[in-house]
This record gives structure tokens, C-alpha cells and sequence, in this order.
């Protein structure tokens, strides 16, 4: 069977008759930014149910991933084998302690480079699948593989807004990276996912053309319905009328989290609540903490620090409202797992986090007049989520399609 292939290089179309196979089952590459334990956000469950969901499908799996607690500069890749899937540790070069925000975005050394090409001469896989735009370590990883003509899909999970709005050295230096590397890993894949509609939009036009939309999932068997054993008002010695705020993600500008700060004086004068703030400081938690003694807020807003995934639900299923006041964002887990609690969400002006959340009835905008009579509304209604369509096995066989229609056999 003979098709079309069209692919764009250094923004240039170019067209070939390729012979196409469509094997029941393929030997994928999974190339990651990062994964678990080493995360700093959603993005590593995501990584673990796509490699759990594509060896239930019959799929030979290799992971080869970005290992960012380096330490030093001649770290060497490791291995492991586990339930019949092969891992390759690749660690980026060492993260200087002032820039934290570089997290997973770093190249890896060049001894791993040259044991990629060997990895990939060695694993024979039919197809990779990449994951993140913006990560130097799967631009190297893009390179390696057109190098040796193997075709990729590549999947968007966030678009770059800090960079773009930083000082004119950031500036530069994000343009020249993007023009020099993370152009060409886009414009180079065969096919281009995106996380959300939003996200796609945001694509240069070429790119459009070969883009699906497929959401991130989330595992409901990982969200237990009756949590017991921990309770936050006890934690916190919280009194049962008191409202529970509860954001959960990287602490950054971006993130929103002053926004909803800014709004805790108005809303204290009636109604009795406690804002808790959980995740990784990214730089910006110094700020949060000047802004909560300005708005002497000491008692009303907490930081919780990282919370591993059992702690996570059980503040998720305690809380009463889910703040996601987001600037911008690819996508939120933390709106599906608020959706799966049933919880009040309030939500900011992050497009995808409204895409994501737009048939979900139980939510407030942070920008609302009435904030709190709206708030007394709406928390304690019943509503419906619809999670079907955001079940892994659902969303995996999704990526299948995508990555069949791009195998290509010369």
C-alpha cells in the first residue's frame, strides 16, 4: 500500500510516495522529558498510563527519558527493566540551584548522546512518539531519529508563555533555541498532537494541518471515593464551617495563585475559609509570601509543600472549593481530578483550563461580581462529569491510530 507522505522541513513542504505498513502490534519509543519518581508536575502520571496502556495493547515499549537531579556532569545513562519494558535514565547536564525553573529543559551530556545513537541502533523500534516542546534533551532526542529516518509523532502538552514575556535576553535567547532547534522537532514530525483545542490554535498554520487533539487522561481506580484515615481539619485545626481553598500545582507567576490572594481580603469579610497552596516552588513563592503579609493573610493562606499522589486525594476529596486560577495552561489535570470529586472549581482565564471545564456545571469565575453568594450557590450542588471520554484506554487507542498512520516502511 503506497501513500502521500507530506512533512515540512525548515518550513518547506515536501511530498513523497512511501510504502506503508500497518502492523497489529509496534515496537514505540516513548521519548519524555521527564518521568516517575523525577517530576515536577502532571506530566508523569500522564507518561506512566501511556506506557501501561500501550503494553495492553499488545505494544513493545522502550522509554527513554530525561533525568534532571544530575550532579554531575559525567552521569551515565542507566538502565532498567521492568514488567517487560526497558527504561533509559538520560541525565541532563546539572541545574544551577538559582535557575529552577530549568527543571527537565536542559541537553543531556555529550557522552549520553553518543550512547542514544547506539540505544536506537540497538531497540529497532518501527515508530517514537515524543513528548513536550520546549525540552532541549527531545529536540536531541528528534535529532537522533531523523538521522537515522525514523519517523515520529510529536505531542504538545503546554505552549511558551514565560519565555516570551521575560527580559530582552530571555527574549533572544528563546528565539534563537527555537529557531535553531524546537522549530525544526515540530515541523520534522509526521504527525502533531495537541492536549487541547487551545493549544492547537496556537500552532503555526503548517503545523495545523497534521494536528489532532487528544486529551490527557486520568486513571478513576487512582481516586478513591471514600478516603479515610486523614483528615485536614483535624490537620489544620480547621472548625467544620470553615470554607477549604485548595490549589495544587507548581508554584509560579503563571500559575495565578496571587490572583486568587488578591481576592481573600473581600471574600474573609463573609465567609470563614482557608486557602491551602500545594507544590514545587519554581521562584515565586518569596513573592506569594510578601504579597500574603501585605494582604495580612498569615493565617488564612498555607503553603503544604509537594504532596505524593495518596495525599493529593485525600486533600482533593476534603476540600470544598478547587482554585485553578491559571494564566495560562496546555491543559490541567487538576481540573479532571476536581471534576471527578465533584468539587466547586474556580477557574481563571486560561483558555484550555475553560475548554477543559466548559459542560462541567459546578464552577465560578475568579472574575465573577457576587463572588460570594455565588460561591454559597453553587458549592454544595450536585452535578454530573462525564470521564469517559478522558479513560486512558480510550485516549491510548487514540494515540495508536495516530502512530499507525504514521509508520513508514522505505
Amino acid at each position: 500500500m503506497f501513500k502521500t507522505l507530506r512533512y515540512y522541513d525548515d518550513k518547506k513542504l515536501f511530498k513523497s510516495q512511501v510504502k506503508i505498513t500497518y502492523n497489529k502490534n509496534m515496537k514505540i519509543l516513548l521519548g519524555l522529558p521527564e518521568y516517575p519518581p523525577y517530576t515536577i508536575g502532571g506530566g508523569g502520571a500522564v507518561y506512566q498510563n501511556l506506557v501501561k496502556q500501550y503494553q495492553q495493547l499488545g505494544h513493545e515499549v522502550v522509554v527513554i527519558y530525561g533525568y534532571f537531579p544530575t550532579r554531575r556532569w559525567n552521569e551515565k545513562i542507566k538502565i532498567t527493566i521492568e514488567k517487560g519494558i526497558t527504561y533509559y535514565q538520560v541525565p541532563e547536564i546539572p541545574i544551577p540551584s538559582f535557575l529552577p525553573y530549568l527543571k527537565i529543559r536542559l541537553p543531556c551530556n555529550l557522552h549520553s548522546i553518543r550512547q542514544l545513537n547506539a540505544i536506537i541502533n540497538k531497540e529497532k523500534v518501527e515508530i517514537a512518539h515524543l513528548h513536550g516542546y520546549g525540552f532541549i534533551f527531545i529536540d536531541i532526542l528528534a535529532y537522533l531519529l531523523q538521522n537515522k529516518h525514523l519517523p515520529y509523532v510529536f505531542t504538545i502538552h503546554g505552549w511558551p508563555q514565560r519565555q516570551k514575556q521575560s527580559n530582552v535576553i530571555v527574549k533572544i535567547i528563546w528565539y534563537l533555541y527555537e529557531k535553531i532547534l524546537a522549530k525544526k522537532t515540530l515541523f520534522r514530525a509526521i504527525k502533531v498532537t495537541t492536549v487541547s483545542q487551545f493549544l492547537k490554535s496556537q500552532l503555526p498554520k503548517p503545523i495545523q494541518t497534521k494536528t489532532s487533539v487528544i486529551p490527557n487522561g486520568f486513571d478513576p481506580q487512582k481516586y478513591p471515593a471514600n478516603l479515610v484515615g486523614f483528615d485536614i481539619r483535624r490537620r489544620y485545626a480547621l472548625p467544620p464551617e470553615e470554607i477549604i481553598f485548595l490549589s495544587l500545582g507548581r508554584i509560579a507567576y503563571l500559575k495565578g495563585l496571587q490572583l486568587v490572594m488578591n481576592k481573600l481580603p473581600e471574600l474573609r469579610k463573609k465567609l470563614s475559609l482557608t486557602y491551602l497552596i500545594a507544590g514545587e516552588d519554581e521562584g515565586y513563592k518569596n513573592e506569594l509570601l510578601k504579597l500574603r503579609q501585605k494582604l495580612k493573610l498569615e493565617s488564612t493562606v498555607k503553603f503544604i509543600g509537594q504532596l505524593d499522589e495518596v495525599t493529593k486525594n485525600y486533600f482533593l476529596s476534603q476540600a470544598d472549593v478547587v482554585a485553578i486560577p491559571s494564566l495560562s495552561e496546555g491543559f490541567s489535570l487538576v481540573a479532571l481530578e476536581a471534576m471527578y470529586y465533584r468539587k466547586l472549581i474556580l477557574y481563571g482565564q486560561s483558555p484550555a483550563v475553560r475548554e477543559l471545564i466548559k459542560d462541567y456545571s459546578k464552577k465560578i469565575s475568579l472574575v465573577e461580581k457576587n463572588l460570594v453568594s455565588k460561591i454559597n450557590q453553587t458549592m454544595r450542588m450536585s452535578t454530573n462529569f462525564d470521564q469517559k471520554k478522558f479513560n486512558w484506554p480510550v485516549i491510548a487507542r487514540e494515540y495508536v491510530k495516530v502512530l499507525r498512520d504514521s509508520q513508514i516502511i522505505k
